[in-house]
């Protein structure tokens, strides 16, 4: 499948969800349980308050107490309905006509007759899409298992996946396309909400861990990216109600559903939700990408073998993370030999920083010597300050 004919598919889609629509949504059954007051059509009444110039009232039927009107649009605005039971009002209901004559209950593109077609069409579409992503994602591994693509792409599923799930579940409440998407936009406020926990974690580990870089690198932009990242994650979530404190706070109308303030808020914190749900999804991208690049085992061909530098104890000796550096290393070299015979050379990389005893390539060196490593197939380089310099060096 290409990008081509998803295009094509999605307008064929908004084609068909627009005529089912439009030729459907002319008539609309309102449906009504009456039977608390009585069971007999006769005993009640209903009239349009315009006098019939939006709407007229075709049929009328009463099953099982519940007591149905067939509406009919005649031109277009918007109509009220009122239903009478002994001469009182106990109900009524607003529709709306549009250009078309298309009939809609309660808002604009609200619930019409046909539009269930509409969630149909999304879920086919987000079911194609994800199964194009997903066959993108598996090409671009095999490809290259060590790409930002991957990470991207891994959390568009994720996302899609969430989203189609969310239309799946609420298919047979639909309620009209702006009740649909107000559905979407609470959906995705309640993910970032129940994986807040798991972003806070992340966004801790990840700040401490460019802490250790800047002690270790010394301070610059990229070295602060981290940190910055973390931040954002930590408050963004917080913003919609930053923004709704602020709105009440300067004594505007919030609660009023007819105001600017309401949609201002509205908007905010539903935007804010979508993106931090997104960018959830890409984490979990990240993490479930790195995972596998952790666990992927090279060919085995290689003559050389880098181990990155990293901080070392004040005594010399390794930290677990480089500790584990080299014992992968190790483990590697062993499992070459046993596959192929081949051998390998351990090149330990890193300069002496101002608060070590010791450059971090001799400290690997040292360390590969005490577990039996020969001297020969050791060549240290001990001057880099960054990973940069470990590879140019």
């Amino acid at each position: 499948m290409k990008k081509r004919t998803l295009v094509i598919i999605a307008i064929l889609l908004v084609i068909i969800c627009f005529a089912v629509t439009t030729v459907l949504g002319k008539t609309y059954v309102f449906r009504t349980d009456v039977s608390r007051y009585s069971d007999n059509i006769g005993d009640f009444t209903w009239t349009t308050e315009s006098g019939e110039q939006v709407l007229r009232i075709t049929d009328t039927k009463m099953e099982n107490g519940i007591l149905k009107l067939t509406l009919e649009s005649v031109s277009k605005g918007s109509e009220f309905i009122h239903i009478l039971y002994a001469g009182d009002g106990i109900e009524y209901e607003r529709f709306y006509v549009n250009l078309l004559g298309t009939i809609s209950k309660n808002v604009v593109m609200g619930d019409s007759t046909g539009g269930i077609v509409i969630p149909c069409a999304a879920i086919v579409f987000l079911g194609l899409l994800l199964y194009y992503l997903i066959k993108k994602l598996r090409a671009s591994l095999r490809e290259n298992l060590y790409q930002y693509k991957n990470i991207m792409l891994l959390g568009l599923i994720v996302f899609l996946a969430f989203l189609l799930l969310q239309q799946i579940l609420f298919l047979f409440s639909f309620n009209g396309l702006i009740d649909t998407i107000k559905r979407v936009e609470y959906s995705t406020s309640a993910f970032s909400t129940l994986t807040i926990p798991l972003f806070f974690i992340v966004s801790v580990l990840v700040t401490i861990s460019n802490i250790n870089l800047i002690r270790k690198e010394g301070f610059s932009l990229k070295n602060m990216l981290g940190i910055l990242l973390g931040l954002v994650f930590l408050v963004t979530p917080f913003i919609p109600d930053i923004v709704y404190g602020y709105l009440r706070t300067h004594h505007f109308d919030v609660g009023n559903l007819n105001r600017a303030p309401a949609y201002i808020e509205e908007f905010a914190s539903q935007m804010v939700y979508t993106v931090v749900a997104y960018l959830e999804c890409m984490l979990i991208g990240t993490i479930v990408v790195a995972y596998r690049a952790a666990k992927r085992v090279p060919s085995f061909d290689k003559d050389y073998i880098l181990i990155l530098g990293c901080m070392i104890k004040k005594d010399g000796t390794l930290t677990n993370l480089l500790k584990g550096r080299a014992d992968r290393a190790v483990e590697f070299a062993q499992m070459q030999k046993d596959a192929t015979g081949k051998d390998i050379i351990f090149v330990p990389s890193g300069g002496q920083g101002s608060d070590e005893v010791i450059s971090e390539g001799q400290a690997v060196k040292k360390y590969l010597l005490s577990i039996g490593i020969p001297e020969e197939k050791i060549m240290a380089e001990c001057a880099s300050a960054n990973t940069y310099e470990n590879f140019r060096n």
